[in-house]
């Protein structure tokens, strides 16, 4: 499991082939600025770095929409999250 941020959130993704797990994210809806992300997967830490550094630079969520995030890859649920999306089968 992994927190960057606050603890309310927005927007959540799944993994694809992944049910158990949960990636919730948190942004200013006015401002667009991420606040926060909360992963609860297998392998959680190889997300977080990409939320705490959104977080800390204070990255609008767009920008991480915008990013490129690998097919077939955990940071797809990033992507997925960012764009309103539930999964890839979406």
């Amino acid at each position: 499991m992994g927190i960057a941020g606050l603890t309310e959130g927005d927007a959540r993704a799944q993994v694809p082939g992944h049910p158990e797990g949960m990636l919730k994210l948190v942004y200013d809806t006015r401002a667009r600025a991420i606040l926060g992300l909360h992963i609860l997967a297998e392998r959680a830490a190889l997300l977080l770095g990409e939320g705490a550094a959104a977080v800390q630079a204070g990255l609008p969520i767009e920008a991480l929409a915008a990013a490129i995030h690998p097919h077939p890859t955990l940071s797809e649920a990033i992507g997925f999250a960012t764009r309103g999306e539930r999964s890839a089968k979406t």
